[in-house]
């Protein structure tokens, strides 16, 4: 038996399982172990794949589920595999996008902000396609919520750096004109 395996084994809490990989993937990737690292986030991934939430953890699941995937990516990329982080950056775009659609308040601001994140990790690669979609889909996300009360500074701070992002990802992946 693996000790993936044995420590699925050991926990009943999915989540929390996922969560414990996440931080094995972090603490590994800190020690150099690369591969193992790459390994961990994706069993985080396996496990949030084999089960549905229930509804009123649906969307802590679904920003766990796009948190581990847009890991995987990370992993991929310091594992000199970045060809293989497309898949994975599009599958959390996905997630976020969903996630985004049944939270609200902060936590939607946070979505934003770890898309901005993952479109720069894959626009770094570079994986055009996916590192616009990153942008475009924060732009949209902040476009779509009601801005929560206390964070319009926040709010119009992150919406202009999703704008400026994504402009810069237009440029990237086709010149000047698309950006307009």
């Amino acid at each position: 038996m693996t000790g993936i395996q044995e420590q699925v084994e050991q926990r009943s809490d999915n989540m929390e399982l996922a969560r414990h990989f996440l931080a094995q993937s972090n603490q590994q990737a800190d020690q150099g172990q690369v591969a193992q690292a790459v390994a961990a986030a994706q069993a985080a991934v396996d496990i949030l794949h084999r089960f549905q939430p229930p509804a009123e953890r649906k969307a802590e699941y679904q920003r766990l589920l796009a948190e581990a995937l847009h890991k995987v990516v990370q992993r991929l990329i310091q594992a000199g595999h970045a060809g293989d982080a497309a898949p994975s950056a599009h599958e959390a775009v996905q997630m976020y996008r969903q996630a985004a659609g049944i939270s609200t308040g902060d936590p939607v601001l946070k979505i934003a902000e770890d898309l901005l994140t993952l479109s720069q990790r894959v626009a770094d690669i570079p994986l055009p396609t996916e590192a616009v979609t990153a942008a475009q889909t924060a732009v949209d996300i902040l476009h779509e919520i009601q801005v929560p009360p206390g964070h319009e500074a926040q709010y119009l701070s992150l919406l202009v750096a999703t704008l400026r992002t994504l402009a810069q990802r237009l440029t990237q992946a086709g010149g000047p004109e698309e950006a307009t």
